[in-house]
C-alpha cells in the first residue's frame, strides 16, 4: 500500500485530482477483494488517464459492504465515459463484487452502476441507459460488443441433452449441472443462502422432516394429520389461521378452488364435455330451481377438467409398497349460487363411467372422498404445471438470454434484471432435489414431475402467460357472473399498473417503433430466447416472438416477464404450506384407486389418503417452497439502482405509489371478507422474482 497521491511531475499535459467513490457489495461473503485494484478513466475521445492504483495508506480497502473514497492525481481527460478496472496479484479465487463507481472532477460527477463480479478486468460505461443504434462513440460501441461476447461465454446454454435426461423436452437452461456450477451472478446472496440452508430444498427439507418425525404418531383419523405441522418452527406469522377451518365443507372447497393456489385451473362451462356423465337430474337439486342447461347459458356453471392431462403420465411408486400412486382423470363442476358462493355440485373420477360420478347428495363419506381425489388432481396440476412449468421453468430461458445478449447499459436489461437474476439458482436445485424420480416430492406426489411437465410443454403457448388473455379464454373475466374471484381482480389491477410502468420506461428510451426495430441487441435477445431457449429441441417457439416490431409487442413481453416472475409466482407459490400441510385438504397422491359410489367408509378414506411418510414429505416440501427470505425485495422496490436518469427514477416512484394505492384497496376489501382474506397478491408480499 502507498500514498493516496504524489506531487505532480513536470508533464506535457495537465493533471487534476479525481475524486472516486467505490461501493463494494454487502451481499456475498466473498464480495470483497484483497487484490491490488487499478482504475483507468477514459473519455469520449478515447484518451485515458492510464491505470491508477486505488490504495488508501494503512487501510484495507474493498472489504465487503465498504464504501471507499480515493483521490487520484491523473491526467486531465475531463469527465470519463468509461472506467476500466483491473485486478492484479490476486489469489486464485479472489474476485470482487463491485456495486457502483462514482467519478468526480472539477465539480461534476458521473455514475457507473456495475453490480457485477470482476475477475481480472472489466470495463463499464456510464449509467445512462442507451440503445445500441444511438451509441455514436466508437469506444462504447466496442465495449458493448466485447461485453456481449464475454456474456455469451459466461452464460452459455446447457448443451442438447439426451432424451432421458432431466432437461429434455423442457425450456432450456444455463449450462450448470448443479447449483455450484452456476455463474456467480446467478448464485444466492449471503442472507438468502443462509436462509436457504435452513428452510430451502435438499438439506432444508430433511431438517423439516426430522422436526415432523419428532411429533409422529399413528394416523388413526383425519385429525391425526394435524399433528404433523404443530412444531413451533413450522408456525408462520403470515399464515391465515382460519384457512383450513372449513376445508371439508363445499363452501370451503369451492373457495380454495377459486381463490387458492390454482386460480387459473377452472373455466366457464358452456357444455358438458365428453366423458363427463353428469346430467340435469344429477344436479338439479343444487341449482335453486333452475336447470343445468339454463345455468350454463346464464354463465353460472364452471368446470375443472383433468380428464386428459394425466392420461399416459407415469405414476410415482408409493413409499414402502412401491405400488403406483393414484391421481384421477377427474372432472369437477361448480355453481355460483344466488348468494355468490362458488360450490362443487358434481365430481367424476373416471371419465365415461357413472359409477365414479358423485354429487353432494351422496353419502358424506362418498362425497368427501371424491373431493379429496379431485383435489389430488388439482394439486398435481398445480405443482408441476401452474407452479413449476408456467413460472420457474419457462422464465429461465428469458433470464439466461437476458444476461447473454445485453450489456449492462441497455435499458431493457436494467428493467428486467431485478426480476430474472434469481430464477436459475432455485431451478438448478429443483433439477437435483425436486424433479428427479428419486427426489422427495416424487415420493408424495402421484405424477412424475418430468413426464407431466414434458407432456404439457408440448402444447404450451406464450399466450398461456398473458393473464388478461387467459382470463378471457377461460371466460372468467366477468365480475358480475363470477363475483369474489379475488385473484382475477388483483391480477388485472397489477397487470394494468405494470403495463403503465413498463410503457413509461419503454417510451422514454424508444422514441418510435423504428427504434424498436433497429435495436439489434433487443432483436438478438428475443431471437435467442425463442430459438435457443424455447424452441431449442424441435424449432417450435410456441408463440414466443423471434422479433419485436411494435410498442405493444415489447410492452407485453416485458410485462409478461415481470408479472410471471413476481405476481404469478406469488399467486401459486406462497400459499402452498397453508394448502398442503394438512393432507386431507389437498392430498397430492392417493394410495388406492378411486372408489365407486357407495364404497366409501371412514376406513377407506384413511387407507386412500397419503401415508405418514408421504404426508410428512408434503409438510416439509410445502413449508420449504413457500418460505420468504429475510432480505426479499418486493414489488416497486429496487435494492440496486440500475437506472440513473432522474425521469426513470420518477417513473419508478409513480409505480410504487400506484402499488401502494392498490394495496390500500386490497386491505379494505380483505377486511370485509374476513376470516378468509385473499392475501397472496398484496404488493408488499409479492417478491420481485422467483427465488424459492
Amino acid at each position: 500500500m502507498g500514498a493516496i497521491c504524489c506531487k505532480p511531475p513536470d508533464e506535457p499535459y495537465r493533471k487534476v485530482y479525481y475524486d472516486i467513490r467505490i461501493q463494494t457489495s454487502d451481499s456475498y461473503k466473498n464480495a470483497g477483494t484483497r487484490s491490488v485494484v487499478f482504475i483507468d478513466l477514459i473519455n469520449a475521445g478515447g484518451v485515458a488517464t492510464g491505470p491508477q492504483k486505488l490504495d488508501n495508506f494503512f487501510h484495507f480497502d474493498f472489504c465487503r459492504g465498504q464504501l471507499n473514497h480515493f483521490r487520484v492525481y491523473a491526467r486531465d481527460i475531463g469527465l470519463p465515459i468509461i472506467v476500466r478496472i483491473t485486478l492484479e496479484n490476486r489469489h486464485h479465487e479472489d474476485q470482487w463484487l463491485c456495486d457502483t463507481i462514482a467519478v468526480g472532477v472539477n465539480g461534476d460527477e458521473v455514475q457507473f452502476p456495475v453490480y457485477d463480479w470482476i475477475e481480472e478486468e472489466k470495463e463499464v460505461t456510464l449509467g445512462k441507459g442507451q440503445l445500441p443504434q444511438n451509441v455514436m462513440n466508437r469506444y462504447v460501441q466496442d465495449l458493448r460488443k466485447r461485453e456481449i461476447e464475454r456474456n455469451k461465454v459466461t452464460f452459455s446454454w446447457i448443451p442438447r441433452p439426451a432424451e432421458d435426461s432431466v432437461g429434455w423436452g423442457l425450456p432450456r437452461y444455463v449450462d450448470a449441472a448443479t447449483y455450484a456450477d452456476l455463474p456467480n451472478m446467478f448464485k444466492r446472496d449471503i442472507v438468502r443462502a443462509e436462509n436457504f440452508v435452513e428452510q430451502g430444498l435438499g438439506a432444508g427439507i430433511q431438517t423439516i422432516i426430522d422436526l415432523v418425525e419428532g411429533k409422529i404418531h399413528p394416523l388413526e383419523d383425519l385429525d391425526s394429520y394435524k399433528r404433523l405441522y404443530t412444531h413451533r418452527k413450522l408456525q408462520r406469522i403470515r399464515e391465515n389461521p382460519y384457512y383450513l377451518d372449513d376445508w371439508n365443507t363445499d363452501q370451503g372447497m369451492g373457495r380454495q378452488v377459486m381463490t387458492g393456489i390454482s386460480p387459473l385451473a377452472f373455466k366457464r362451462c358452456r357444455e358438458i364435455p365428453e366423458g363427463f356423465n353428469v346430467t340435469n337430474d344429477d344436479v338439479e337439486k343444487f341449482l335453486e330451481g333452475s336447470s343445468l342447461e339454463c345455468e350454463m347459458e346464464a354463465g353460472k356453471i364452471y368446470i375443472s377438467d383433468y380428464s386428459k392431462v394425466f392420461q399416459n403420465i407415469e405414476r410415482n411408486p408409493a413409499p414402502t409398497t412401491n405400488l403406483p400412486l393414484n391421481c384421477p382423470d377427474a372432472f369437477g363442476l361448480f355453481y355460483v349460487n344466488s348468494e355468490a358462493k362458488f360450490l362443487p355440485i358434481a365430481i367424476q373420477l373416471i371419465p365415461g363411467n357413472r359409477d365414479y360420478l358423485f354429487t353432494p347428495q351422496d353419502s358424506h363419506e362418498d362425497w368427501l372422498l371424491a373431493k379429496m381425489y379431485f383435489r389430488c388432481a388439482e394439486g398435481n396440476m398445480h405443482e408441476w404445471i401452474y407452479h413449476f412449468l408456467y413460472t420457474h421453468s419457462i422464465m429461465e430461458p428469458f433470464a439466461v438470454s437476458l444476461f447473454r445478449c445485453f450489456p449492462l447499459s441497455h435499458p431493457i436489461y436494467k428493467l428486467l434484471r431485478p426480476h430474472l437474476r434469481t430464477v436459475s439458482a432455485i431451478n438448478a436445485d429443483a433439477r437435483t432435489d425436486l424433479i428427479p424420480a428419486t427426489a422427495a416430492p416424487n415420493k408424495a406426489l402421484a405424477t412424475s414431475a418430468i413426464d407431466l411437465s414434458r407432456s404439457v410443454y408440448k402444447t404450451f403457448q406464450f399466450d398461456d402467460l398473458v393473464i388478461p388473455k387467459v382470463l378471457k379464454k377461460n371466460e372468467t373475466e366477468n365480475r358480475d357472473l363470477l363475483p369474489h374471484y379475488y385473484y382475477r381482480d388483483d391480477a388485472l389491477a397489477l397487470w394494468e399498473i405494470m403495463t403503465k410502468y413498463v410503457t413509461a420506461v419503454v417510451k422514454f428510451y424508444y422514441k418510435s417503433e423504428e427504434d424498436i426495430k433497429n435495436d439489434f441487441e433487443l432483436q438478438d435477445w428475443v431471437n435467442d430466447v425463442a430459438t435457443e431457449g424455447v424452441g431449442w429441441v424441435d424449432g417450435n417457439t410456441k408463440g414466443v416472438p423471434k422479433e419485436i416490431k411494435t410498442y405493444d409487442q415489447l410492452v407485453e413481453l416485458c410485462v409478461v416477464i415481470i408479472y410471471t416472475s413476481s405476481v404469478q409466482h406469488a399467486a401459486v407459490n406462497f400459499g402452498q404450506y397453508e394448502t398442503y400441510k394438512f393432507a386431507p385438504n389437498a392430498p397430492l397422491g392417493m394410495r388406492l384407486a378411486p372408489h365407486k359410489k357407495g364404497e366409501a367408509t371412514k376406513q377407506l378414506i384413511m387407507d386412500s389418503l397419503p401415508s405418514l411418510e408421504m404426508a410428512t414429505i408434503m409438510v416439509a416440501v410445502s413449508f420449504a417452497l413457500s418460505s420468504f427470505s429475510p432480505n426479499d425485495v418486493f414489488l416497486g422496490h429496487y435494492d440496486k439502482h440500475l437506472f440513473t436518469e432522474e425521469p426513470i427514477r420518477h417513473v419508478q416512484k409513480t409505480y410504487l405509489d400506484d402499488l401502494n394505492q392498490l394495496e390500500k384497496e386490497i386491505d379494505e376489501r380483505n377486511e370485509r371478507i374476513e376470516p378468509n382474506p385473499y392475501n397472496f397478491l398484496i404488493p408488499s408480499r409479492v417478491p420481485n422474482y422467483i427465488a424459492i
